[in-house]
């Protein structure tokens, strides 16, 4: 997704609430102005007793149905519907094409990582919480020494998720193992 340039709704929806604008100009990182556009029925005159929702958002000429849902019990957040599934950014590429991250077919770096990748990944920022760096160019053997500052429990699960990856994984199927030992054969 480096090739996108991203809008948040809730950063929209405010924008428009605070300036008290149902439309203005959105700059993005290449220099160009894209159209915003909100329902005009979310803003009325404050002496009315009356106020709806917004029921839209149009970003660069394509409209999204908006949807409002609770946070923490009091606060307001908004997102968009697209295809029955709520989004809270609408991206726009380079060439000018806007959308969410499914309908432009836009993936997040570790989803385009094969398998080895990932655990090469996830190794490195292991042994970098380990050691408390950020370097991530470790070879595939090495166990960092546990720092003076380290909880001894905390570099214990660090370590063996490091000499046994698939760890959790085993875990879970011997929990699943002793409930269906548990459960017994079904004799109905």
């Amino acid at each position: 997704m480096d090739n996108a340039f991203t809008l948040r709704i809730q950063t929209l929806v405010n924008h428009a609430f605070y300036h008290n604008t149902s439309h203005w100009l959105e700059p993005t990182p290449n220099g160009t102005k894209i159209q915003i556009h909100i329902d005009p029925a979310y803003f009325r005159p404050v002496e009315s007793d009356s106020w709806s929702i917004p029921h839209w958002l149009e970003v660069g000429g394509v409209r999204f149905p908006l949807q409002r849902y609770e946070a923490l019990q009091r606060l307001d957040r908004w997102s968009i519907v697209d295809e029955n599934r709520r989004f809270s950014k609408v991206h726009v590429l380079e060439d000018g094409r806007v959308g969410t991250r499914i309908k432009l077919g836009l993936r997040y770096r570790a989803e385009q990582l094969t398998m080895k990748n990932k655990k090469r990944r996830t190794r490195a920022k292991l042994i970098a919480q380990i050691r408390g760096d950020q370097e991530l160019n470790y070879k595939l053997d090495y166990i960092p020494e546990r720092r003076r500052n380290k909880w001894k429990k905390k570099y214990w699960g660090l370590k063996q998720r490091l000499l046994h990856p698939d760890y959790r994984q085993q875990r879970k199927d011997a929990v699943e193992k002793q409930n269906r030992l548990l459960q017994g054969p079904n004799l109905r």
